[in-house]
């Protein structure tokens, strides 16, 4: 090749490198080791959580039982019967023990930022208020229908964790794991002769609990990742991009909707707008519409948040 043509070809390649960089600025921040390959793993239920979970038709009936009892005495005590009006059909959906299809809470609140879907409050007080009647039933010696109330909890907790994807619900069915798994491990070591009747090992089911508090602490890690008001930039682009867990990649890329507008570099801006947009693509329909909100994201409503 000709010199001549060498050194234009040259200075073409320097200038498009140069505005190139001038464009994008400083690089992207890069991911910590705060979000590696482990953090960034789908945590999954153990197996053997399954022979806790069943829908078979006498499980239903004592579950339809209790939840008709429960619920009707919960508004007669409450007088809150305007507020079963407006969640009726999602307290049913989750309250009538039949097993729920996958996804069953992903449609039913908007993805947005900054508030608990009024649809998972409502679920958390039913949620609270059966821990409470489990305890007085407890205190009344009635420890079987005590343990029945928590494993109700339980399932109800399961669904929503195993068959969701959006965090809000998935958080409320970790916590409802927890909560009716307390119950049923106390009952048992109060009322041994429990054990008999329902044929649970108790060791098994401590086991379990701990598996539970153990997905908890994990989650509680990354929750402080992706909801801090200051974060690391390139481990929140990480988590949007990379997570194996849906639900931290619809979270992930919300706050890019949010942080977008705080950007202080414009490599930093550059590739979290390439990531909303390629979120707007994304073949997951959740993703999709995680993008979308991302992108309509105003400084005005990252104000909000500040």
């Amino acid at each position: 090749m000709k010199t001549s043509y060498v050194v234009p070809m040259i200075c073409v390649i320097v200038i498009a490198a140069a505005l190139t960089q001038y464009y994008i600025g400083q690089p992207a921040d890069l991911p910590t080791n705060e979000t590696n390959e482990t953090v960034l793993r789908r945590i999954e239920l153990r197996d053997d959580f399954s022979s806790f979970i069943q829908h078979t038709n006498a499980d239903i009936e004592k579950r339809d039982e209790i939840y008709s009892t429960i619920i009707s005495d919960w508004l007669e005590k409450k007088h809150q019967a305007g507020f079963w009006k407006i969640h009726e059909k999602t307290l049913f959906r989750v309250l009538n023990g039949r097993e729920p299809a996958q996804g069953f809470m992903d449609g039913c609140f908007e993805i947005k930022l900054g508030e608990v879907p009024s649809d998972i409050a409502a679920i958390d007080k039913i949620g609270s208020e059966l821990i409470d009647y489990a305890d007085d039933l407890a205190e009344r010696g009635d420890g079987l229908n005590a343990y029945h109330i928590g494993h109700i909890v339980f399932v109800w907790g399961y669904d929503l964790l195993q068959r969701n994807t959006m965090l809000d619900a998935r958080l409320q069915g970790l916590w409802m794991l927890n909560a009716g798994g307390n119950v049923m491990f106390k009952m048992l070591r109060q009322y041994p002769k429990i054990s008999a009747k329902v044929e649970i090992d108790e060791n098994v089911l401590l086991e379990l609990s701990d598996h539970v508090s153990e997905i908890d602490q994990r989650w509680s890690k990354k929750l402080l990742l992706v909801r801090s008001v200051t974060p690391h930039l390139g481990d929140l682009m990480h988590i949007a991009e990379k997570d194996e867990d849906l639900t931290f990649r619809i979270e992930g890329v919300l706050r890019l909707g949010l942080f977008q507008h705080a950007a202080k570099s414009r490599g930093n801006l550059w590739k979290m707008q390439q990531l909303i947009e390629s979120a707007q693509k994304d073949e997951n329909i959740l993703i999709q519409k995680a993008g979308h909100r991302a992108a309509a994201f105003s400084l005005n409503d990252a104000k909000v948040f500040q």
